[in-house]
C-alpha cells in the first residue's frame, strides 16, 4: 500500500464504495484485496494495514462488473424508447428530406464552398451549411473515396448513422447493452435526437467517429493513445487514426518547468489539433521571465512559449478545417508575469488595428489575411485564476504580492485594484 495525499476528485474512500456498490464489509475487503493483487486497482493509505481509499477510475470497471454482472461481465443496460417506435425509421420523424445546394462565400464575395446535400426540409440554411462544410466526410484520398457511395458523404443521415453505429458497436463490445434489441433502441433514439436537433455531439465526434466502422477507412497512420478495455490501461498505438478515434473535445495538458517538456508539448498540441480537439493549460508552474536557471542565465517565462504554441495552432487549425484551433491558457494572479499576461491580447489587438488602418488587407479583418496571421494570440483564450483573498484585497483597495515560482519569494507588490482594472479592460477590449 502506497502512502499518498487524498484527493476527492481522484480518489474514493472505502466508506463511499460500500455505500455505492452495496458490498458487506468482509466481502468488500476480500474483493478489493483480490483486485489489488491482480493489479486491477491501486489502494492507498497511511497505516499500511487497511484500505482507506483508491483511484476512482480503477475501481468503477471491476467493482461494477462483479457487483452487477455474471462471470465478471456487466449485465448491461435496458434502453426504453422515448422518442421512437419500433420498426419505424427515426429519420422520418424530422419530416421530408430535400436536396439543397449549399453555398458559402468569402469576404470578397467569391464562392469558397458549394455542395448539394440532403437535409430535412425544416432545417435552416445555417444548419445545412455547418453540416455540409464541417462534418460531412469529404476525403481527398482516392482509395478512401471509393469506399463511400458517391465519393463523399452527401446526406446528413450518413453522418448521423455512422456516428450512432460507432457508439452502438462499441457499447455492445464493452457490454453496455443487455440485449441486441437494447442496442437498436439506443441507436434509434440517438438518430432521432440528432435529426430533430434535440442534441448534437462535439466536433471531434463528427470529424472522426464511425468512419472505420461505417466505411472501413482506417485513416492516416498516427500515434494514438487509447485505453485497452481489457486492462483499463492507456497504450500507445501505431494505427490508423479512425480505428481508435479521438472523440474528446477538450484536453487539459500542460508542460512542466523544463526545456524537454516545453518542447514535447508542441507535439502534444499538434496531435490534438490535427484530430479536431482543443487543449488548455495553466502555466503558473513555469518560471517567470528573469527567474534564475539552474545552469546559469535567466528563464524566458511562459509567455514566449505560449506565443509559439499559439502560432503552431494557427498553422494546424482544427483537423485541418477552416475552423480555429481551440486553445485555453490560464495564469494565476500571483504569477510575476501576470501584468504582461493580462495586457498581451490588448497589445496584439492594437497591432492589428494599426495595420488595418494602414491599408493592409484592404482594411478587412480577415482571420486568414496578412494582418491577423501576423498578430499573435489569435487562437488562444486567456484566463486569470484568482483566489478569494485577491478579491478581498480588491475590495479593500489593498496590495497584492507577486511571487517567484521556484522559491515563493515576493518579486513585486502591486495594487490589487489596479491589476483587476487591467484584467477587466483586457476582457472588455478583446
Amino acid at each position: 500500500m502506497v502512502s499518498v495525499d487524498y484527493s476527492p476528485e481522484k480518489h474514493i474512500t472505502v466508506e463511499e464504495v460500500r455505500r455505492v456498490a452495496g458490498f458487506s464489509d468482509a466481502d468488500l475487503e476480500n474483493k478489493l484485496r483480490a483486485y489489488e493483487s491482480e493489479g486491477k486497482i491501486h489502494s492507498y493509505g497511511s497505516n499500511g494495514t487497511s484500505v482507506q481509499f483508491m483511484d476512482r477510475l480503477d475501481l468503477g470497471r471491476d467493482v461494477h462488473a462483479s457487483r452487477n454482472g455474471i462471470n465478471g461481465k456487466p449485465k448491461g443496460l435496458t434502453i426504453k424508447r422515448y422518442y421512437t417506435e419500433e420498426g419505424k425509421d427515426p429519420f422520418e420523424s424530422s419530416g421530408p428530406y430535400e436536396k439543397r445546394t449549399v453555398k458559402i462565400k468569402g469576404l470578397d464575395g467569391k464562392v469558397v464552398f458549394q455542395q448539394e446535400v440532403s437535409v430535412p426540409e425544416s432545417w435552416r440554411d445555417q444548419s445545412a451549411k455547418v453540416v455540409a462544410q464541417k462534418y460531412l466526410l469529404n476525403p481527398k484520398n482516392e482509395d478512401w473515396k471509393t469506399r463511400i457511395p458517391g465519393g463523399r458523404e452527401q446526406d446528413v443521415r450518413q453522418l448521423y448513422s455512422r456516428v450512432t453505429k460507432f457508439f452502438g458497436e462499441w457499447g455492445e463490445k464493452l457490454g453496455y447493452f443487455a440485449t441486441p434489441e437494447d442496442r437498436k433502441t439506443f441507436e434509434d433514439e440517438l438518430n432521432y435526437i440528432q435529426a430533430n436537433q434535440r442534441g448534437a455531439f462535439n466536433s471531434p465526434v463528427y470529424f472522426n467517429a464511425g468512419i472505420w466502422e461505417a466505411y472501413g477507412i482506417p485513416g492516416s497512420e498516427m500515434t494514438t493513445y487509447a485505453i485497452n478495455p481489457k486492462t483499463g490501461k492507456v497504450e500507445k498505438l501505431k494505427i490508423g487514426e479512425f480505428i481508435r478515434p479521438q472523440c474528446h473535445a477538450c484536453f487539459i495538458a500542460g508542460p512542466d518547468d523544463n526545456l524537454e517538456s516545453l518542447a514535447e508539448h508542441y507535439i502534444t498540441e499538434m496531435q490534438i489539433f490535427a484530430r479536431g480537439s482543443g487543449i488548455g493549460q495553466n502555466t503558473s508552474n513555469i518560471r517567470s521571465k528573469g527567474e534564475p536557471l539552474s545552469a546559469g542565465g535567466e528563464a524566458s517565462g511562459p509567455i514566449c512559449f505560449e506565443i509559439g504554441y499559439d502560432t503552431q495552432a494557427g498553422a494546424i487549425k482544427s483537423a485541418g478545417k477552416t475552423r480555429r484551433a481551440a486553445r485555453w491558457w490560464g495564469l494565476n494572479v500571483d504569477h510575476p508575469d501576470i501584468e504582461e499576461f493580462s495586457g498581451l491580447k490588448v497589445k496584439e489587438d492594437y497591432k492589428g488595428i494599426t495595420m488595418l488602418r494602414a491599408g493592409l488587407d484592404g482594411g478587412k479583418a480577415d482571420m486568414d489575411g496578412d494582418v491577423y496571421t501576423t498578430v499573435k494570440m489569435q487562437n488562444t483564450n486567456i484566463t486569470v485564476r484568482v483566489p478569494n483573498r485577491f478579491i478581498d484585497a480588491v475590495k479593500s483597495d489593498g496590495t497584492w504580492d507577486l511571487k517567484f515560482v521556484k522559491n515563493g519569494k515576493v518579486s513585486k507588490t502591486i495594487s490589487a485594484l489596479e491589476l483587476i482594472k487591467r484584467i477587466s479592460f483586457g476582457a472588455w477590449r478583446c
